[in-house]
């Protein structure tokens, strides 16, 4: 049992006793397959709605490092705060796996400092408050939280998410779809050339979500599901990480030449994107400020735009 201090109001948390950091949380609570995704290892209610996370971020990982493991990628901190977000809806309000979870929206911001990769796995507390819960008699029917991220005791950033909770059976109405037809069906699809990893911040060309497309910073969304990060588990439609980080990469296109670091990013999810069904991502600058770029993406299939992201690019010097 973790024990930690919160000091509200203040920018800092104590350490947890070292044995939040001896285990993950079963891969089941984050809707995981490999163990080697989950990143959370424990939770704590501290009352009133406010809850103590703790997270391990390794020095390597297939994805999630970036510049031969000198940074932890960004998407990393959007993945813990949707980690997050689950863990607690399982295990502080008894959501019951199995149960399916609509996100609307997904968001994050970063200090570079955060990022840094040292000689240790870094360890970063999330300290998560719980707003707008909407229950459906005794079960949770949806709510939104607000994450704050510490490392060594101080702030790094934040993040937040909300969704909504339905029964299995519920899901089966709202989308009658064939899961394993579906994932089978998308994972024999022949998939169309990378743009040049290097373009979009990628090492490797099977990490590329876009294809090249015809329009002005318009590509096309490049949806793998041999991916094992992108695509832990057959699903039965294109995750919101995976669009996410398609999006990622066309602001990184746009808002070239020169590597840049997605310091914040908001994400709002209007409509699933589909397998089978071509999808767009279009990337836009916004306007500049001292934070950095400032760009707004859309996925958009079937004429209408699925998922809408902001995203602030700042500017770093080279590894």
């Amino acid at each position: 049992m973790m024990t930690a201090t919160l000091i509200r109001g203040a920018t800092t948390t104590t350490a947890y006793d070292r044995a939040a950091y001896d285990q993950t949380v079963p891969r089941q609570f984050v809707h995981r397959s490999a163990l080697s995704e989950v990143f959370l290892t424990g939770s704590a209610g501290l009352g009133e709605g406010t809850y103590l996370v703790s997270a391990q971020w390794p020095r390597a990982h297939s994805f999630f490092t970036l510049e031969r493991n000198r940074r932890h990628d960004p998407m990393l901190v959007a993945e813990t705060v949707r980690q997050t977000g689950l863990l607690i809806a399982h295990t502080e309000y008894g959501v019951p796996l199995g149960h399916n979870f609509l996100m609307w929206d997904l968001s994050y911001d970063i200090e570079e400092e955060g990022l840094h990769i040292d000689g240790a796995p870094s360890e970063v507390t999330a300290v998560a408050t719980s707003h707008d819960v909407r229950m459906r008699g005794t079960q949770l029917a949806g709510m939104r939280l607000r994450i704050e991220l510490f490392r060594d005791g101080r702030r790094i950033g934040g993040g937040g998410t909300s969704f909504h909770v339905t029964s299995p059976t519920a899901y089966r109405r709202l989308r009658p779809i064939d899961l394993l037809s579906a994932w089978a069906d998308a994972a024999e699809a022949p998939l169309p050339a990378p743009v040049d990893p290097h373009l979009v911040g990628r090492d490797r060309e099977e990490d590329v979500a876009l294809a090249p497309a015809a329009g002005t910073h318009t590509w096309d969304l490049r949806a793998d599901c041999r991916h094992p990060v992108l695509f832990d588990h057959p699903v039965d439609h294109v995750p919101g990480m995976a669009v996410m980080e398609a999006m990622r990469q066309a602001a990184h296109l746009v808002a070239g030449p020169g590597p840049v670091t997605p310091a914040s990013y908001t994400t709002e999810f209007a409509h699933y994107v589909e397998f089978g069904t071509p999808c767009t991502v279009h990337a836009e600058i916004t306007g500049r400020t001292e934070e950095g770029t400032h760009i707004t993406t859309r996925a958009v299939q079937d004429g209408r735009t699925a998922v809408t992201g902001r995203l602030v690019m700042r500017p770093r010097a080279r590894a």
